[in-house]
């Protein structure tokens, strides 16, 4: 049977699906980056390591002139782009917190949106997601699979028109490319 856990940073809105994996960590914007991955990783050696580390959070880089939409106030600011993880944001600029995870998970996928995209004149800057999903891969030593895409998800379960919190995410098929990034800096289209 797989080994596997879900990130998931509750301001994106669901339940995060149970199907995925027996150990699901719920955090927020109060939460400490470093002690999240710490915390995974004191995870991942109680279980000899992890077949999956399934991340689920907004992603990608603000546009600018959006400050009313509310998922758009979470995500990392446009300067640079990253994962709207915990009170920091997972940026590459504070990547190397995911060391701790190093030797410890197989795969990483990244449901979030436009986290490998790299814009025109992007490259090799801190707004480059191929880039920041890269270092990810080698500070990990884990396969990260993730899309240049906006990723939309719907809320599924019998309350989850009724409230935002309510309901289980649901990505169904990747939107766009998918691409794969190993920590020998090889990236492929999935």
């Amino acid at each position: 049977m797989a080994k596997n856990m879900i990130l998931h940073d509750t301001r994106l809105l669901g339940k995060a699906p149970t199907h995925l994996a027996d150990n699901i960590f719920k955090v927020n914007k109060e939460n400490n980056i470093s002690h999240i991955f710490e915390w995974i990783a004191t995870y991942a050696r109680s279980q000899n390591g992890l077949d999956n580390l399934f991340i689920m959070c907004h992603g990608g880089a603000k546009p600018a002139g959006i400050e009313s939409d509310k998922a758009a106030q979470s995500i990392p600011s446009s300067d640079e782009r990253g994962l709207a993880i915990g009170k920091e944001n997972l940026l590459l600029s504070n990547l190397n917190v995911t060391r701790a995870l190093y030797g410890l998970v197989k795969k990483i996928t990244i449901y979030a949106c436009n986290i490998a995209q790299q814009d025109k004149g992007a490259k090799y800057t801190a707004n480059d997601g191929e880039l920041f999903c890269s270092y990810l891969a080698a500070y990990t030593n884990a396969e990260v699979i993730a899309s240049p895409m906006t990723q939309k998800y719907n809320r599924i379960g019998i309350f989850a028109p009724l409230t935002e919190s309510a309901g289980t995410i649901d990505f169904g098929a990747w939107e766009g490319p998918v691409f794969s990034f190993t920590p020998d800096g090889k990236k492929k289209n999935l």
